[in-house]
């Protein structure tokens, strides 16, 4: 059995020495308990927002070569978006979600 593996929309800042923040941009993190990576590719909140899980998760496939590979190494049961849980998929190797 798989890792749980979380899928999360992310704020980005990035900061100078003395903490002030100097860029934000926006995408995700992917994580399980093996390892983790991030896609960072949007400038605006509102980017990100448009995408629905599904858009999400084929971005980060499309975009990080480790992502696909959590992806690919997940069975979906046990693959959250946002912090909801995605069914497993009854026949097919694609998530269903919510």
């Amino acid at each position: 059995m798989s890792n749980e593996v979380y899928l999360s929309r992310t704020r980005f800042e990035t900061l100078d020495e003395a903490g002030n923040v100097i860029n934000t941009t926006f995408g995700a993190r992917i994580y399980d308990d093996l390892g983790c990576t991030y896609v960072n590719f949007h400038q605006t909140l509102d980017e990100l927002l448009a995408l629905d899980a599904a858009e999400l998760v084929e971005y980060v496939k499309d975009h990080s070569e480790m992502g696909a590979e959590m992806l690919s190494a997940s069975d979906f049961s046990r693959l959250f978006v946002d912090g909801e849980w995605v069914n497993e998929p009854p026949t097919s190797e694609e998530p269903i979600f919510p």
